[in-house]
């Protein structure tokens, strides 16, 4: 094999797992065999978290102190 066939194989199972991932994503499967129940729910989030708005901060606010060697 060379790496052009790997790479495609690497690819097409990353495409079908996708595919499968989203088609199965958010689901709830329940299962009732030889008098068991088998409820089970498969829930993949995002990682990415949601944009942030940066804010400028506040000007500082100036005042005038006196310097210690004047008079006031």
């Amino acid at each position: 094999m060379d790496n052009n066939s790997i790479l495609s194989i690497i690819s097409i199972v990353i495409s079908v797992g996708a595919t499968i991932l989203t088609i199965i994503n958010h689901k709830r499967i329940i299962s009732k065999c030889c008098g068991r129940k088998l409820d089970v729910s498969f829930d993949i989030n995002n990682t990415t978290p949601p944009s942030l708005k940066l804010t400028k901060p506040p000007e500082p606010i100036l005042t005038n102190i006196p310097n210690s060697n004047e008079k006031v």
